[in-house]
This record gives C-alpha cells, structure tokens and sequence, in this order.
C-alpha cells in the first residue's frame, strides 16, 4: 500500500487519470476521443471516453489494442478470443488471461460502432498514412504484412520477415520499429536497412509507439505487477534512452498534435493516464524527470533493499534485487542474493546459510578433450547425443542453411571412429523459420524439436518428426499441439530414457513471471502427453531456467539458469 500510495503520488503531480479499468490507448485523430482496451488482458472489450461529456461507451467484445485510422473513419482492434460473456468484462475481480497469440485476428470497426470485419489472422495493427491499407504481423508466420480495408476479399502483401510480435510502423509508412536480442532497431520499411538501434530495458514485453512526428518512440514494461521500470523514451540521433514516469506502466501513446502523453499503469491498477506535454520541446525535456537505464536499475536496487529491510525474509526481494544488480554488473552481490532467496527457500535463515563442498568423485576424471574438426565451428550449439553413442544433433544459423537456423547431425560407424561430415536434416525437418534445441529418444526414432515455424500456436513451439529405423531419413515435422504448447514460448524438450517424461523451458502464464521448466507426462509412449506441472521454487528461480537435460538413467536433471527476462 506505500509503495502504491508513492507511485499515484508521483503521476499525480506530473499527469492526471483519465479512465479506470483499462488499457492500452489511443487518441482520435481530432483528439477528443480515447479508444482504449477496456477491462484487463484477456478479458476486455473495445471502448471509447468521450474527453467533454466524460462518458465512456462499449464499442465491441471482444477487442484490445485499438488504433483509429489517420481519417478518424475506422478503429483497427485485434480479437484474442472469438467470443467473451459480458459476465466476465464486467467481473469485479478479474486476474489476466493468457489467451493464445495465434488465436489472434485483426479486425476493424467503424467509429461510429458498426459494421465490424474481420481483415486477417495475425496482431498489433497500426495504419497507412491514407488510412486505407493496415499493417499487422501474422503469428503463423512471423512476417509484417500489409491489407487493404477496401473491399472483402482484398489479399495481404508480405512486407518483411519480423519476428518480433509487436513491430510498428512509423507514421509516414517509411520505417519499422521493433524489439530484437535486447535492442529497440528501426529500419526502412523497403530496403529492410537498419537506421537505428538501442539498448532496451530488459524487462520489456510490450510494443513500441511512435510520436507524430516519427523522431521519438516511447516503450513500456512487461504485463507483471512487480515491474516498475516506467516508460522507455526513445529520441532518433540519441545514443541512450531515458525513462521517465517511473511505476508499472505498460504501455503510452502520444497524442496526435503531441500535446500529451498516454500511458497505461499496469496491473493490479489498469488505469490510463495522461501527461501534459509542450510539443515544442522533446518528451523527456518535458516531463523533466528522465533516468538512463543504469539510474533506473540502481533505483531498484534502492526499492528492493527497503522491501528487504522491512522483511528480511522476503525470498523475492533478494532473487529481484540480485536481477538488478546483475544488469549493473555486480555479480558478487547478485550472487549473494541469490544464495539468500534460495536459503529462505530451503527454510534456512540467510545469515545461516552455507554450502556444502562439492563431492569428491576420485575415479570419475576425464580426459583430455578432443575437438570434432574442422566440420564443426563457432556459430554451432550442441543439442544432444544420440543414446548409442553414434549421432550428435546440433542447430547451427552460419553454414549455409535455410534463412533461419537448422537442425544438422554429424554421425559415425561406431563409438571407435571419427565422426563424418555435418548432415543436413534437410527441408522435411527445417523450414524457413528457427529449428534449433533438439533431443532424441533412446530408440533413436523420435527426435524432439523447437520451431517457430508457420502454424505454432504461440513464438516457439515443441514438435517431433520419426524415423521407421536408425538409417532412415526423418519424416514430417508434427507439433506436439495446444495441451503442450501454448501462446507463450516453449522451447529445449529433453526426453527421458523412457520415454514416458518431457521436459521443456517456457515462459507461459502460471510460472516465476520468467522462464521456468515444466515436465509433462505420459503412461506409455503410445498415449497423449498429460498438461504439463510446474517444477516449482525448488528447480526454478526468478530468473530463466531453460535447459533441462536428464541423464540417461532419468535420476538426475541440470538445468541453465540465465539472468535476464
């Protein structure tokens, strides 16, 4: 409650409240009317706040992200649901929904509230500077498409390839902006150059807005409410970003003649706020209160060691603290915090907590390495060993494959020889997209694989292909469908020996807020995989837990922790 009283205390003094119960919103054109997602993720409908009467009214269910076209004519919205009981909009108490990223559709909607159509599968609109055409990503196939909203039957062009689930297009049509191995990049939309690239925050989950004039961008925090980075404002021709508006904002848009900014806190709160702004100056100059990312992370330092001071036994205050000092490059006392959450964890007082010498195995000693030659270089990442000794999967994206990473095997006549050259699995196994992280079956028959390729139901998924006998090619790829993966990420499976558990890495709903491990099972192997458990605060941590590797006896599993979102 203090923490929250101090975060309405600092928005108070800078912007004023528009609307409660939302988020995600967007001025008309003319700037008298809010179109914003009402209600919380996974649960909201289209709705609209009238700035002079103070009304606000239900335009559509279901529907989020809302962006009115450029002539103030259409709102293009997306639907993460086909259909939504007004029941569960209204609901007082509502937690957020995980709804599947490729059950998402982009529809658009007159103004006026009529005639609602649906334009395409796929995500995160945002208009042509005519207003006729709508720019979306598709999540079957991670390309930027774009639509016309003249006629019923109009075709979708390809724009580009974009993996990222939240790209946006500048307002003049001639520029891209996304997130990407832990930058913000803006490139020409056409020649696909890069123009600009930044640090992003490492706890951002959400997409990027652009200003009317196309020289800033603006970026908000991930959907979770112990995350208070603020929203990250981009400047082009500036090296660093700043935030400002410190709190759990998740999102912000700028009002079209750039008089204000809207942001939306995030949960528990969604409410949308506004801040006044001169459009003669930049957004930072005009809030007047920007941090650089490393001010921002030693003021969560600072938050989190008064959580710790006011109970020394809270596990999550250390395992928070640790991220933050980590981003700082203190790995001594990260490292510190998190020996204390995993002692409180364990039921240990901190300052009790130590650790016990590592066994000594006296007859298990290894000898001296041997490198696989000049078949196998850098760029490659070791997948699994085939249970016989005589195959090695690996994924590799720099020798030549397809356009995104493939799968290889380099195998030998027996544990005595040298290995051949590295195989292809070839395009029945890898497609156009990512098909890395693979492990096979003691059989040697069924190889598990994670892919973004076309038809996943969220960014990464886990299939399988098989193979009648060892010297047979692999055949079709199959994913392992929705009881397994979901709209998150689900990556590295590892089987057990036999055959009967699966390991897996995923960011779903339900976890740390980050990356956990997450075992399914199954009675035999010739029955459908159970809803996959959590492997809980023992094996998982606040920060990501992604490699599962069993050993062949199926006793004992390693796993990678790494510290970032």
């Amino acid at each position: 409650m203090v923490e929250a009283e101090e975060i309405h205390g600092v928005l108070r003094a800078r912007a004023r409240r528009v609307t409660t119960d939302g988020f995600n919103g967007q001025w008309s054109p003319d700037g008298n009317k809010l179109a914003f997602s009402m209600g919380a993720h996974g649960t909201s409908g289209v709705g609209i706040f009238d700035s002079a009467t103070k009304e606000t009214e239900l335009l559509t269910v279901p529907g989020r992200d809302p962006r009115w076209s450029p002539d103030g004519r259409y709102i293009a919205f997306v639907r993460d649901c086909q259909f939504l009981r007004l029941s569960e909009l209204i609901a007082a108490e509502r937690e957020v929904q995980h709804r599947a990223v490729a059950e998402e559709e982009v529809w658009i909607i007159k103004s006026g509230g009529t005639e609602p159509r649906r334009l395409a599968r796929g995500g995160w609109p945002s208009w042509s500077q005519d207003s006729t055409h709508v720019y979306y990503q598709s999540r079957e196939d991670k390309m930027l498409y774009l639509i016309s909203i003249e006629g019923r039957d109009a075709e979708p062009r390809q724009v580009r390839a974009c993996s990222n689930s939240y790209p946006s297009v500048s307002p003049d049509g001639q520029r891209v902006a996304y997130l990407e191995g832990g930058s913000l990049k803006v490139n020409e939309l056409t020649s696909q150059l890069l123009l600009a690239q930044g640090p992003a925050p490492l706890l951002t989950r959400s997409g990027v807005a652009w200003s009317p004039t196309g020289r800033e961008l603006c970026l908000g925090g991930c959907n979770d409410s112990d995350d208070r980075m603020g929203l990250c404002i981009y400047g082009l021709g500036r090296s660093e970003p700043a935030t400002a508006l410190g709190g759990k904002i998740m999102a912000g848009s700028w009002a079209p003649d750039r008089t204000n900014l809207l942001f939306t806190l995030g949960p528990p709160y969604f409410e949308i706020w506004s801040a006044a702004l001169d459009p003669n100056v930049s957004t930072i100059e005009a809030l007047g209160l920007g941090q650089t990312l490393e001010e921002h992370y030693q003021e969560m330092v600072r938050l989190h060691s008064r959580r710790i001071e006011a109970d020394p036994l809270d596990a999550y205050a250390y395992s928070n603290r640790a991220h933050y000092y980590d981003c700082l490059h203190d790995q001594k006392k990260a490292d510190a915090d998190m020996r204390r959450w995993s002692a409180i964890l364990s039921g240990e007082q901190p300052s009790d907590l130590q650790f016990a010498a590592p066994p000594a195995y006296a007859d298990f000693t290894f000898g001296e390495p041997v490198p696989f030659g000049s078949g196998v270089y850098g760029g490659e990442w070791l997948d699994c060993f085939s249970y016989d000794g005589l195959e090695i999967y690996f994924d590799s994206d720099q020798r030549g494959g397809r356009d995104g990473g493939d799968l290889w095997v380099l195998k030998r006549a027996s544990v005595n020889d040298d290995w051949g050259p590295p195989q292809n699995l070839g395009p029945v196994v890898n497609s156009p997209m990512d098909d890395f992280f693979s492990s096979i079956s003691a059989d040697g028959l069924t190889l598990y694989v994670t892919s973004n390729r076309a038809s996943a139901y969220g960014g990464y998924d886990i299939w399988m292909t098989r193979r009648p006998t060892k010297n047979a090619v692999w055949g079709q790829v199959v994913n392992l469908g929705p009881t397994l993966n979901t709209g998150a990420d689900e990556y590295h499976p590892w089987i057990s020996a036999d055959g009967l558990e699966l390991y897996f890495g995923s960011d779903r709903y339900g976890g740390s807020g980050r990356s956990d491990i997450w075992l399914t099972r199954r009675a035999t192997v010739n029955d459908p995989w159970q809803p996959p458990v959590n492997l809980g605060p023992v094996v998982n941590s606040p920060y990501n837990e992604m490699y599962p590797p069993l050993s062949q006896a199926g006793r004992y599993s390693a796993c990678a922790s790494l510290c970032f979102p």
